[in-house]
């Protein structure tokens, strides 16, 4: 299997089922079973590879499990050379292939021997915990903490060895940059983040009695509401001004929402939670409108490390809380899902 598939150009709306459910299985490392062809065994499909895309937008980027493993790399064009010829450069790229691969190869010999006589995989990802501490690509860690070793071994043995306990400080703060720059570029293809942008805008025109849940007197904010009633109005809302809510159900709802927590709040959206009687979670919604936001660099790189971040304001009283237990209630709130 090719260790690298690269897809150019594919757009969101060219994207297939199949092509999705690779990316998911190549992206999750979930196995896929089924019969051979001659109906004599069973084939299992696990894809092991790395997927590189060029693009406007993020492939299946509405995919939860695809954004928190996707690193979004823009290109500016302040850094593009208007005199390179392509033709001529990828010539001499494949000229000197031989030569990259070799180099390669050998710094990922040293890799693997440090991996293999220093623990130094184990020790590298104790230094990111450590000094980037929980963060959007945290399911990339092991892949963040081998790219760190692959840098870090064009050193000597004696600089490796003292560089794997304690990332750099230019490390960390890159992969700060490639949180953010992922979460504002996948941000908005999050349908709950559409759907939400389609409610408050609907409350902003013909008034907060019009969408289904209680507003503020300003129609910035939801409310306390289960996530049932929110789903109701989303999916309402959203039928009303065509906009893709594909969400079947408050349960599956519920904790997509948890899930794309970060991406909302890159979008201006404050979610919060609670739990009243019974155990029932309850949700609410704040909107900082995009022309109040603050203002972001042309150049994300550029740009630093300055992102959005919601005022501290009290959160509206809640429903008092309950008492811990199960329920099939689609409402009753799971620790579990907010791991």
């Amino acid at each position: 299997m090719n260790p690298l598939v690269a897809l150019d150009n594919v757009e969101t709306r060219n994207v297939t089922d199949d092509l999705v459910d690779f990316l998911l299985l190549a992206s999750t490392g979930v196995a896929r079973e089924k019969r051979s062809s001659d109906d004599h065994g069973v084939i299992i499909e696990r894809p092991r590879c790395l997927v590189l895309s060029t693009g406007i937008e993020p492939l299946a980027g509405n995919l939860q499990e695809m954004a928190t493993r996707t690193f979004v790399i823009p290109f500016s064009e302040a850094y593009q050379i208007g005199s390179l010829s392509e033709a001529k450069t990828t010539s001499k790229l494949a000229n000197a292939r031989g030569d990259i691969m070799a180099m390669v190869f050998a710094r990922l010999a040293r890799v693997l021997r440090f991996v293999a006589d220093n623990d130094a995989l184990d020790r590298v990802l104790q230094a990111i915990s450590n000094g980037v501490g929980p963060h959007g690509k945290r399911r990339c860690n092991e892949w963040l903490a081998l790219m760190y070793l692959f840098e870090l071994c064009r050193n000597s043995d004696a600089t490796v060895l003292d560089g794997l306990d304690e990332i750099s400080a230019s490390y960390a703060k890159l992969v700060e940059v490639i949180n953010r720059i992922s979460a504002e570029s996948t941000a908005a293809t999050s349908m709950i983040g559409v759907a939400l942008q389609a409610l408050f805008t609907t409350a902003q025109m013909r008034g907060g009695s019009t969408v289904g849940v209680p507003m503020d007197g300003t129609n910035s904010a939801i409310e306390w509401v289960t996530t049932r009633e929110l789903f109701v109005a989303l999916r309402a809302v959203a039928k009303d001004r065509s906009v893709v809510f594909d969400h079947t159900n408050p349960v599956q709802f519920g904790r997509r929402l948890r899930m794309e927590l970060e991406d909302l709040r890159a979008e201006g959206f404050d979610v919060s939670f609670r739990k009243g009687a019974g155990n029932v979670r309850f949700v609410a919604v704040r909107y900082k409108r995009p022309d109040v936001l603050q203002a972001v660099d042309e150049d994300p790189i550029d740009a630093g490390l300055g992102s959005f971040d919601p005022p501290e304001d009290p959160a509206p009283d809640g429903p008092e809380d309950g008492l811990e237990g199960e329920s099939d209630d689609p409402d009753v709130f799971d620790l579990s899902d907010l791991r």
